[in-house]
């Protein structure tokens, strides 16, 4: 036997063992198709994995925009704010109103509270006194000057020296004021400020309601005293 005539028997032998094998592949790739086909669709134990699990995922729809933002306030209730871009111009200008007098609101009930407090009433009449003092000392600066008529250009005399110390000390207590306003008071107004945007709106209504009673009580008195004056 020949070289050429081994190749040729050896390369028959070797496509007559792969064509069964080939054969029993293929035979097994439709036996699992038609597995999978008898699995009903929406079986739950027919499970997503590898790849397609995470192709499933991603495939979710994303959850849409809240049409309205949710704002917690410092209470820690929340409130819905409604979305001023999907509003007609007409909606807008009325919450915006609505907005600010609830605004309007809460500034007119802390400065109620703040008023109630005694604290701030004695700070007050300290800042009150201070203030005072600095506007009379400006006006006691001028007084030397217009008595000394022409020589209050010279601040070497004895007028014009004490117009200018009068003057610097009108400055130093007006600056007082405003430091004794900002380090003192400005505090409680922040706390009054915050108890005030915490309360709710029944609340707050009931605040103006017994403040408007009191000031009408307080002018009735006030006119009532008036009129016994006059019968006198």
């Amino acid at each position: 036997m020949s070289l050429k005539d081994t190749i040729q028997g050896a390369r028959a032998e070797v496509a007559a063992n792969s064509k069964p094998a080939a054969e029993d592949d293929k035979a097994a790739g439709k036996g699992k198709a038609a597995a999978s086909a008898d699995l009903p669709k929406d079986d739950p134990e027919a499970k997503p994995t590898g790849f397609a699990k995470k192709s499933v995922t991603r495939a979710k729809p994303a959850r849409q925009a809240a049409s309205s933002v949710t704002v917690v306030s410092a209470s820690g209730k929340t409130k819905s704010k409604k979305n001023m871009a999907t509003m007609s111009k007409d909606e807008q200008k009325e919450e915006r109103r609505r907005q600010r007098e609830a605004e309007d609101r809460v500034d007119t009930v802390a400065q109620i509270l703040l008023d109630e407090d005694p604290a701030y009433k004695e700070l007050r009449k300290k800042w009150w006194i201070i203030m005072g003092v600095g506007f009379g000392c400006l006006v006691l600066s001028f007084i030397p000057l217009a008595v000394a008529g022409n020589a209050s250009a010279d601040y070497s005399t004895p007028a014009g020296f004490v117009s200018i110390v009068f003057m610097v000390l009108a400055y130093v207590f007006i600056i007082w004021s405003f430091v004794f306003d900002w380090r003192k008071i400005r505090p409680l107004r922040k706390v009054h400020t915050a108890e005030a945007s915490g309360m709710t709106v029944k609340r707050l209504q009931a605040v103006l309601d017994r403040d408007r009673q009191e000031r009408a009580a307080a002018k009735a008195q006030k006119d009532a005293a008036k009129a016994a004056k006059g019968k006198k």
